[in-house]
């Protein structure tokens, strides 16, 4: 048993109970502990261990629930003496992402990546945008099936709006807070957001919709969409919006009338996106013809699929975020700025829920790591503003 305690990892990010449990885990798994052995009564270990009775009963507890072990009177616990186990052994070691083993595991490899990266000079900051980056390619990816699809967690809070890197960040910033916030994110088009936020199937939207008569930013939309109700509008940043390229700019694309030549093939947004507003307004205002445009009807919902079909080949050009065109390394021509906002209705019950949100938008840290993305002007972020409809 003494070995059994030396595994025990010293890593006090995870509760003693998780270690506890992982370790005889891990025991079994090796066949270091058979089906039939004993282990130490709860009070025996809790002296061996240095800790509480009930950390130890918590930790047999998510073994006897897994299946691992099992308790009965007068015989203390014992490992499960069943030809099952090896079925047992391997649910537990094999079972669904929040498995204690496989949430430890990689736990320890994302910490000796992160070791490295800090040790070659990276900031903190810095590692995680690249991660969230990372992992917002992966899920592009994952929708068109080249990867298995992620196992969506209960839901806090739950977002539909425009794609931006920087909700993935705040949805990766919200799962770290104390309690833990899980937000769904919907990339819907912004439009289609405050349209849930409106009928009440979201808590929160974002949005970047251009008026075209006076170019303000979605203040204008939000009166005309919640007539006699009060939103609150929050900066998640100002970003720069701009032509998307393969990297080389190898079809020599610089303006907006390089999309009307018959070798150039454009990947758009859906209707209702501010980015695909923004398109139209710019063929507008050149006299472009938005049909004569081959690739016109090619629709993507976010910007990082435009800048998949781009490194694909599927398409030469399309609008989008500069922080796009970095995931996929793609090049990127500046065309405008634009601001783009987190929207609640603001009653009682959301001046509650949003309580955590704003410090956190405001936070210096957050405002780092989104610099780090590329594209971002992070002065604005976290300013309030309501708009009274």
């Amino acid at each position: 048993m003494a070995a059994f305690i030396l595994a025990i990892s010293k890593d006090t990010s995870i509760p003693l109970y998780q270690r506890i449990a992982i370790a005889i885990r891990d025991q079994i798994v090796r066949r270091e502990l058979s089906p039939g052995s004993s282990l130490p009564t709860v009070r025996t270990m809790a002296g061996m261990l240095a800790c509480t009775p009930g950390t130890v009963a918590r930790a047999y507890s998510l073994l006897q629930q897994d299946g691992l072990l099992i308790t009965r009177s007068g015989k203390g616990t014992q490992v499960r003496q069943t030809e099952n186990l090896s079925i047992a052994v391997d649910n537990a070691v094999f079972q669904e992402t929040g498995s204690l083993l496989r949430q430890a595991r990689l736990v320890n490899r994302v910490e000796s990546i992160l070791l490295e990266m800090v040790g070659n000079g990276y900031p903190p900051g810095e590692i995680e945008a690249a991660f969230v980056m990372a992992l917002a390619r992966w899920r592009e990816l994952a929708q068109q099936g080249t990867t298995p699809p992620e196992t969506e967690a209960k839901s806090d809070l739950v977002f539909s709006g425009s794609h931006d890197l920087v909700v993935e960040l705040l949805a990766h910033h919200l799962r770290s807070t104390r309690p833990p916030i899980h937000l769904e994110t919907r990339f819907v088009g912004s439009l289609a957001g405050l349209m849930a936020l409106a009928q009440d199937t979201a808590h929160l939207a974002g949005c970047h919709l251009m008026d075209i008569e006076t170019g303000e930013y979605n203040r204008p939309t939000i009166r005309r969409l919640f007539p006699g109700r009060r939103v609150c509008l929050v900066t998640l940043a100002r970003r720069q919006v701009g032509f998307i390229v393969a990297a080389g700019n190898p079809q020599h694309i610089t303006h907006i009338m390089d999309f009307t030549r018959t070798n150039i093939r454009i990947a758009n947004r859906q209707l209702g996106s501010g980015t695909r507003l923004l398109l139209d307004h710019l063929f507008h205002t050149n006299g472009i013809d938005p049909h004569q445009v081959a690739g016109y009807d090619q629709i993507h919902t976010t910007h990082l699929a435009v800048a998949n079909a781009i490194t694909t080949g599927q398409a030469d050009v399309g609008l989008g975020v500069r922080a796009a065109a970095s995931v996929w390394h793609l090049d990127f021509i500046p065309v405008t700025d634009e601001i783009y906002e987190l929207a609640w209705v603001d009653t009682g019950e959301n001046q509650v829920r949003f309580a955590t949100l704003v410090p956190l938008l405001q936070s210096a840290e957050f405002s780092q790591t989104v610099a780090t993305l590329g594209g971002y002007d992070t002065r604005q972020i976290g300013n309030v503003r309501i708009i009274d409809s």
